[in-house]
């Protein structure tokens, strides 16, 4: 996690101080009736109100009693009421049987009349249900370093000592205790922080804030965070004039990986063939200031995949090898594991809060639905889950808690999946195929498109049931995945040639700008305000992104399917089909 995080986010839950009382202290000596004159007999007293089984567990059932006479020997008659959301049997005598709604920590108020036919005394007494109550959850960090603090303050009405646990976005930390610190975020984007207290009756209360912290690098993955945004946050990016810096050649075929950075710059990016012709593909390390080789791994298979790097400098890539790669820290001379899979890796790696990588695989067989989602183990590769989704194109992306979704290229669905336990939580079908990534909005909606001869839309998506929002539909489909901007704007290319910028509550379009070819590469967003994305007439271009009009346009001589990257400094990390890599400043 870098130094670049949002300021501090501080969550106060309003909570009503819930009291549990066990004596009435309204009730009094009998002259709230008709008042009593001079050798009249006064009215009902009320000596006590007790309450037994308080605290009351959420669900289950007390006694309030009532303690009264008659001065003057009258037979009483008892008139009980209670707070909304609780249950009592009033039968008209002294005992009032109270069933606690299920939710814990809650108050109630129980008061009762107690007449003798001609005068008559109130009193009243409190209840609460058993639980822990969380009046504040604060995550915030230092001003420099790679650390989050989270601070939770909580208490009980019995004053016994609770239990503190996290959930970060999918990571769940057990017993952490407050304040407590993180130490690293895995791959970037926005997380919901959930502080979860728990008392010695095992009831719980939580509480959540979703917070956007900077992951490992300036681009620690294709989108550029977990959420797939394509959008840089880092204030040291001041954007470009469409000059080349640098390009290097990786004597291949083509290029259609995106580049990924790692923490001091270092740019990744895979190569369609090493050799024209050849069936394999490298993975090269280029320094950023000069674009030189620094090194590069070879696979049996080309490289389509971006890498992603988790906050520890390690490295995970596919290859159309049906290979997954893990180089570690210490040394890239050999992989760290590797992990085979049912078919080719297009797809690029996600990872998780807690490390997991999430990754999707094509079919052995072209015409095979057998493509699946995996979560490994970052450890040793190990599978911890998959899921059969059929061919899958598509790189993952987390919401803020850690839901994966995905796209298939032969079911047409889309997919959210448990990261615990690769469960479906729904599906949404679409009538063609889905080569792009999916994105995640800044109120969770899931962005994805389509392509095919039925189906040509992009669809925005509740995260809640995969419900369908709104749906944009055009002549032809969409390979380019979709950007999102901290306003929600959905920025995608598409297969008529032009980029179209989308708003987030109905999909109507703000603008659209007219390349002069296939729009494939998926746009990525700087934080100067362009929108960057290469096109199939040769040209990477910035757009502004309020109204599209061109800012500048780089022409490189060659079709342009890879997806841009951005740096620190703003410089544009970009592969084209004639096998170079280019730096756009």
């Amino acid at each position: 996690m870098s130094s670049r995080m949002q300021m501090p986010i501080l969550l106060v839950l309003s909570l009503v101080l819930a009291v549990g009382a066990c004596r009435g202290d309204d009730g009094d000596d009998g002259q709230d009736g008709a008042d009593a004159g001079d050798g009249d007999p006064a009215g009902p007293v009320i000596s006590e109100i007790s309450t037994v089984g308080a605290p009351i567990m959420p669900g289950e059932q007390a006694e309030v009693r009532v303690s009264a006479h008659s001065p003057a020997g009258e037979t009483l008659s008892y008139d009980w009421e209670i707070s909304e959301d609780w249950e009592g049997e009033d039968t008209g005598d002294d005992i009032l049987v109270v069933t606690a709604p299920e939710a814990h920590a809650e108050q109630a108020q129980v008061s009762v009349e107690v007449s003798d036919g001609e005068q008559s005394t109130r009193g009243s007494t409190q209840l609460v249900t058993r639980g822990p109550i969380i009046e504040s959850f604060e995550v915030s960090r230092p001003d420099s370093g790679d650390e989050a603090s989270l601070s939770v303050d909580a208490y009980n009405l019995e004053g016994k000592a609770l239990r503190t646990h996290y959930d970060l976005g999918g990571k769940w930390v057990e017993d952490a205790g407050t304040p407590w610190t993180w130490d690293g975020a895995g791959t970037g984007g926005k997380f919901r922080f959930t502080a979860v207290v728990e008392d010695p009756n095992g009831l719980t209360a939580d509480a959540s804030v979703d917070a956007r912290v900077e992951g490992a690098s300036p681009w620690p993955g294709f989108g550029g965070d977990r959420q797939r945004t394509s959008r840089s946050t880092l204030s040291d990016d001041q954007g470009t004039e469409g000059e080349k810096k640098w390009s290097f050649d990786t004597e291949g075929e083509g290029i259609f990986s995106s580049a990924t950075l790692l923490a001091d710059g270092t740019v990744l990016i895979g190569s369609n063939n090493s050799e024209p012709g050849a069936d394999d593909g490298r993975l090269y390390w280029l320094d950023p200031e000069d674009g030189s080789e620094i090194w590069y791994l070879e696979t049996e298979g080309a490289v389509g995949s971006a890498a992603a790097v988790a906050d520890d400098g390690s490295i995970y890539f596919g290859s159309n090898d049906a290979t997954i790669y893990a180089y570690g820290t210490s040394s890239v001379s050999s992989p760290e594991w590797t992990f085979e899979t049912a078919g080719t890796v297009f797809s690029s790696p996600v990872i998780g809060a807690d490390g997991t990588v999430y990754v999707g695989s094509n079919s052995s067989e072209p015409a095979a639905e057998d493509g699946r989602v995996y979560a490994l183990d970052p450890e040793d590769g190990s599978e911890m889950w998959s899921f059969e989704a059929g061919r899958v194109h598509a790189s993952p992306a987390l919401g803020p808690d850690g839901t994966v979704y995905v796209g298939s290229f032969s079911s047409g669905r889309v997919y959210a999946l448990d990261s615990e336990d690769g469960s479906k939580a729904w599906s949404f079908e679409t009538a063609g195929d889905i080569f792009a990534s999916p994105a995640v909005g800044p109120d969770g909606t899931v962005y994805a498109a389509s392509t095919g001869s039925f189906d040509q839309y992009v669809y925005a998506l509740d995260p809640e049931d995969g419900s369908e929002k709104w749906s944009f539909g055009l002549t032809f489909g969409f390979q380019s995945s979709p950007a999102v901007g901290s306003d929600g704007t959905v920025y995608i290319g598409a297969e008529d040639d032009h980029v179209y910028a989308l708003d987030p509550d109905d999909g109507s379009e703000k603008w659209s700008f007219e390349t002069g070819g296939r729009v494939v590469s998926s746009p990525s967003l700087g934080a100067d305000g362009a929108v960057y994305v290469g096109s199939r007439d040769d040209r990477l271009y910035a757009l502004d992104k309020e109204d599209g009009s061109e800012l500048w346009s780089f022409n490189v001589g060659e079709w342009i399917e890879s997806s841009p990257a951005i740096g620190e400094d703003g410089t544009i990390y970009v592969g084209a089909n004639d096998g170079k890599v280019y730096a756009i400043q």
